[in-house]
């Protein structure tokens, strides 16, 4: 009686690690799923003097109480050659930003955010007369994306601009002015390419920069 006893406890001990197991493996598949429908997104941009960078994280995969895909810290770096970086020899355009986002519930297609950003730009321009030219701001805007309804390959119409009144912009800058307009083309999964214009304007004599662009971008 004690060895049927013993051998049924063994069965129940093997049964409950069995469903420990498969508890944790579920969980684990759970919050993969969970971490794999948010993305980071990595960006690169360039033509034939210029070249960006932008790195944009997507908060939901760092705190629980954050939807995916609506909450982004990101960097950027803008390097403009004189001939593109209109004020001169510019030291490059140093950027942190925040961005909120979502779909319309009415119109899923279409994509919107606000945000704000800080951005610092070192400018050594000796044809302009200007020397060690240094301009800051604190500019807000706002983003639009566009899911066109092409049924071959997804194709996504973006424009962003932003503004910083003169009580926003120090040092150097009467105020600030960013239009960005891009066409991305999803070529393969997490994977697109990007043509795109943009032009920022610090009201300082001339444009800062005005250009247009191709690049990729990739998400992880």
């Amino acid at each position: 009686m004690e060895k049927v006893l013993q051998k049924q406890l063994k069965k129940y001990n093997r049964s409950r690690t069995l469903q420990k197991f498969l508890k944790t493996v579920l969980l684990t598949l759970a919050c993969g799923v969970t971490t794999l429908s948010a993305y980071h997104n990595a960006q690169i941009n360039l033509n034939n003097t210029d070249i960006e960078g932008r790195l944009n994280f997507d908060m939901g995969q760092f705190n629980e109480n954050v939807d995916p895909e609506t909450t982004y810290i990101g960097l950027r770096y803008l390097h403009g050659e004189r001939s593109q970086s209109l004020l001169g020899n510019s030291n490059g355009l140093f950027e942190v930003n925040f961005l909120l986002k979502g779909n319309l519930p009415s119109f899923e297609d279409l994509n919107l955010g606000l945000g704000v950003k800080f951005d610092g730009i070192s400018v050594d321009s000796k044809t302009n007369g200007v020397s060690d030219t240094l301009f800051m701001a604190l500019p807000v805007g706002i983003h639009a994306t566009y899911h066109l309804p092409v049924p071959m390959v997804p194709i996504y119409l973006g424009a962003e601009a932003y503004y910083a009144p003169e009580v926003l912009s120090f040092y150097d800058a009467n105020n600030y002015k960013e239009y960005n307009a891009h066409l991305d083309v999803e070529v393969i999964p997490r994977a697109k390419l990007t043509v795109g214009y943009r032009w920022i304007d610090l009201n300082y004599s001339v444009n800062y920069t005005k250009a247009i662009y191709g690049g990729l971008s990739f998400s992880f």
